[in-house]
């Protein structure tokens, strides 16, 4: 049966539990306002492949004409920026783009770490970066990095769902973080990011109502730079509060040397990912983990903080340690993509359904073990694409929100 998202309320506005934030990556570092004066020393120009064979396995895209239309895209930053040091770097996915496309003038990284930690580490060295629909453009930019992307020079290839997912993605992106032809000049978007105080107000007040540890809940390795960038905040507010890092682990972890953030927390916890399946070995791992997390001896006073949304781990700490202070931290991006009934995807196309394994969770397994029903639907007529939700809005599922975006 298919489902109408645009019915499906995202936030509840009865409730007053919603904060907008900027992105708190000063907490990353000490830089001031001369950095950006600074910026014409900067060196290193990135641009971050696709994954080419991921893309063509969708359908309908020539190969001949999307190689084409990336080697404009590589021709563009060569002309632009020639006097700089240029570097691609590889999908992490696959990295098949490489014997495809023209990287004469580009040295590849090969560098084993996800895009944002690169990004972080060696800001200061990097003049720009680019990609075509990579979001470590976005994450560039909310590090204050001048960040670009092609995808709207590719309308002819992608399919229109193509272009309205990727829309939704860049929400509330400024308009020079787009190039819509290889003849614009690209405005360099190079920011200070600046402390939000506001954040820090609330941060404050919350830290002090609640005096325990602090447990953060992370699925994917790119948001690692923002848990770090909130357990500074944490040491700044409350010195000597213990932070746990609780991991929702998969493969993409395994690029990420661990030592980058362990200082950064008391204690980390890895466990492993769940993926829906009917599969019974599968359905008992799921029964297990719950049973796990449900005995980790978490205490009332102590705070959650979760920037997973959602994913099974994530649910049962929140379903299971109930007395707690629930946060959940998205970008604004995110929120938009999951939670706002008005998104283009959402409005352009009702064709949404659960599969056979996300049926089962929903309607079985989450009720049995007293988890938060959640939505895991995909695009029927849009291969490869999915929505990832609670099925309640979500400052229902959280006592508070917290949005973060790039806006200040």
């Amino acid at each position: 049966m298919a489902i109408d998202m645009k019915k499906k309320i995202g936030v509840n506005t009865k409730i007053a539990n919603v904060f907008n934030f900027v992105m708190p990556y000063q907490w990353l570092s000490e830089e001031n306002a001369s950095e950006v004066q600074k910026s014409f020393a900067k060196k290193k120009v990135i641009f971050f492949g696709n994954d080419m064979s991921g893309i063509l396995d969708l359908g309908n895209v020539d190969k001949d004409l999307l190689v084409s239309k990336t080697n404009a895209c590589l021709d563009y930053v060569r002309r632009f920026y020639g006097d700089y040091d240029l570097y691609y770097k590889p999908h992490p996915a696959r990295d098949t783009e490489i014997a495809a496309v023209n990287l004469t003038g580009f040295k590849i990284l090969r560098e084993n770490t996800t895009a944002e930690l690169f990004l972080w580490k060696h800001k200061s060295e990097i003049r720009a970066v680019f990609g075509i629909t990579s979001l470590s453009t976005f994450n560039a930019f909310n590090l204050g990095i001048d960040a670009h992307v092609f995808y709207k020079c590719f309308s002819k290839i992608y399919s229109p769902n193509w272009s309205w997912y990727f829309d939704d993605m860049y929400f509330g992106m400024p308009g020079s973080f787009f190039i819509e032809n290889f003849n614009q000049l690209a405005v360099d978007n190079t920011r200070v990011i600046e402390k939000d105080e506001a954040l820090e107000l609330l941060f404050k007040k919350v830290l002090q109502e609640n005096k325990g540890k602090v447990w953060l809940i992370c699925s994917f390795s790119e948001s690692m730079i923002l848990l770090i960038a909130l357990s500074k905040i944490i040491r700044s507010l409350s010195p000597g509060r213990k932070i746990n890092l609780i991991i929702n682990r998969s493969h993409r972890w395994d690029s990420i040397d661990a030592r980058i953030f362990s200082d950064s927390f008391d204690e980390v916890i890895s466990i492993p990912r769940i993926h829906y399946s009917v599969k019974p070995s599968k359905v008992l791992q799921a029964i297990k983990i719950a049973w796990r997390i449900k005995n980790i001896n978490v205490l009332p006073d102590d705070l959650v903080m979760s920037v997973s949304q959602p994913e099974f781990i994530e649910n049962c700490f929140i379903s299971y340690h109930k007395k707690n202070l629930h946060i959940g931290v998205l970008t604004s991006r995110d929120f938009n993509a999951q939670y706002n009934p008005d998104n283009i995807s959402y409005t352009r196309n009702k064709d949404f359904r659960f599969n056979k394994a996300t049926r089962f969770y929903n309607y079985m397994l989450e009720p049995l073990l007293g988890l938060n029903r959640t939505m895991y639907l995909t695009y029927t007529k849009w291969k490869g694409f999915y929505l990832n939700r609670y099925q309640k809005p979500i400052n229902e599922v959280f006592n508070q929100v917290w949005l973060f975006s790039h806006k200040q």
